[in-house]
């Protein structure tokens, strides 16, 4: 049976290979086993999507109508708030929102669930003369998700 050396508290200690073996195969178990579990605690990017669509028209139902949602982008260096107007997601991992900076500039965040850290805000409305509930912005991605929920449900 063949050995490998592994260091205890300064002091070499001969390991069979074999068992050597069996403990890098369960730490690569062990670590699978932890990002599943991580995975599994986070959700999937769609129901977090599902979640932030939910959040932002319960907070764009509080808003004066001269107003509309945006996101403020914690912890970077200008916080910088978007305008959202559409809210995707790709599985397994990111969100994706689609919107303009103050601007009016186009942007796209994609943001990994694990990192998912806004601050919803309101941000006087761009063309406030215009209905809030257009195809455009949250109120299209709450349709477009109760409309997917209901063909889920066989409704």
């Amino acid at each position: 049976m063949s050995q490998g050396s592994h260091f205890n508290g300064g002091l070499e200690v001969g390991i069979p290979a074999d068992v050597m073996e069996n403990i890098r195969r369960e730490a690569e178990q062990r670590e699978a086993r932890d990002l599943l579990m991580a995975q599994a605690a986070i959700g999937s990017a769609e129901n977090m999507c599902d979640q932030l669509i939910a959040e932002m028209t319960e907070f764009d139902s509080q808003l004066d109508p001269s107003k509309e949602v945006a996101l403020r982008l914690v912890g970077t260096p200008r916080e910088e708030a978007l305008r959202v107007r559409d809210v995707s997601f790709v599985e397994p991992y990111a969100v994706v929102i689609h919107g303009e900076d103050e601007d009016g500039q186009p942007t796209r965040l994609v943001q990994n669930l694990a990192q998912l850290n806004f601050l919803l805000v309101a941000l006087n409305r761009l063309q406030p003369e215009r209905p809030k509930d257009m195809q455009q912005g949250i109120h299209a991605a709450a349709r477009r998700l109760e409309k997917r929920r209901r063909k889920e449900s066989g409704g």
